[in-house]
């Protein structure tokens, strides 16, 4: 039972991600930019990432090791858009930097962020995906 005012294993969970900027945004977004103040996020702000988003981040954190990921849910601003069937998690736009990227293009770093995501970009799954790559050094 959460206690008034209080949220024990959610604010211990929040201190561990201190070095990567605790919880950020509109709810779709875990991570954030390393340095970053942890701030105990808004009572509104304490959504659930969908299944999908929490996929495209386990996959690229496991791949690329990024120092900073943003992954926000696009969906609701597609609605009734070719590739929106109405269940959200279709469209989203990742920022990411990642050392990975140092000496890659554009298109490489896309690439290597397609590789990470695999069947997840298959028909049937992410419809569009908005990628912000960059080096760690930029």
């Amino acid at each position: 039972m959460i206690a008034a005012g209080g949220f024990g294993a959610f604010d211990a969970a929040m201190q561990a991600l201190r070095p990567f900027g605790g919880f950020v945004g509109n709810g779709s977004v875990l991570g954030g930019l390393v340095g970053l103040a942890y701030r105990r996020p808004e009572r509104s702000e304490r959504v659930k990432m969908g299944i999908v988003a929490g996929k495209i981040e386990a996959r690229l954190r496991g791949a690329l090791s990024p120092t900073a990921l943003a992954i926000t849910d696009d969906s609701d601003s597609h609605r009734g858009h070719a590739g929106h069937d109405g269940s959200g998690e279709s469209h989203f736009t990742v920022e990411i930097t990642a050392a990975a990227f140092a000496g890659q293009s554009r298109v490489a770093r896309q690439r290597l962020v397609y590789a990470a995501l695999g069947d997840l970009m298959a028909p049937g799954g992410v419809h569009a995906l908005v990628i912000k790559a960059k080096a760690v050094e930029e």
